[in-house]
């Protein structure tokens, strides 16, 4: 399963930065299945993690946002999910839904399961969830609690260390920032800027 994201360069280079390091992705995933972590050791450990914007959708959605010329959406993403995450992602210990008036597929699965935590009404979000969301041009969203800020930072959250244990990869796909981006070459740059 693949989402995409549009996001501004400076989320982009972070998600980019951050998974391109192997042994921190690989130390913090040990960290987490330990289960006996604190967030104060958490923080006393300086781990990082992938510190993404709250929405993500199929590649429709990120182009609209794209196509909308801002700084904001001038690099888009995407992210690949494990084989088989998909089964989890969307399983109630992990999913929380959006109201389903919007949407018949968030009805069915609410009658269906019933075990579904609520997610927020308009953004689809519950923090240590993954949120779905209804959209207007495309069914849904996947919707991912952000940490709190602290000054110009976001912190990391439990739904942002959440999807990321879904994660295998991250990908550019559409950088017209002007900027090199980890693992960018000048002419791939140009040719994804096109």
């Amino acid at each position: 399963m693949e989402l995409y994201r549009s996001m501004s360069c400076e989320e982009a280079y972070s998600a980019l930065t951050y998974w391109g390091d192997q042994a921190s992705r690989d130390a913090l995933t040990a960290y987490i299945a330990g289960g006996a972590g604190t967030a104060k050791d958490f923080r006393q450990q300086k781990f990082t993690g992938l510190t993404i914007g709250a929405h993500l959708g199929d590649q429709g959605q990120a182009d609209a946002y794209y196509d909308m010329k801002g700084d904001s959406y001038a690099v888009q993403l995407k992210f690949i999910l494990k084989p088989g995450a998909h089964e989890l992602l969307f399983h109630p210990d992990h999913m929380a839904l959006g109201p389903g008036y919007k949407n018949e597929l968030i009805r069915q699965a609410n009658q269906k399961e019933g075990t579904y935590q609520n997610a927020t009404k308009n953004e689809g979000t519950l923090g240590g969830y993954i949120g779905v969301k209804a959209e207007d041009r495309e069914p849904c969203s996947i919707g991912i609690a952000q940490g709190s800020a602290s000054g110009s930072v976001r912190d990391l959250g439990p739904s942002q260390l959440l999807f990321q244990l879904f994660v295998e990869k991250a990908e550019l796909v559409k950088n017209r920032s002007g900027k090199p981006l980890p693992g960018e070459n000048a002419a791939a740059r140009a040719e994804l800027a096109a």
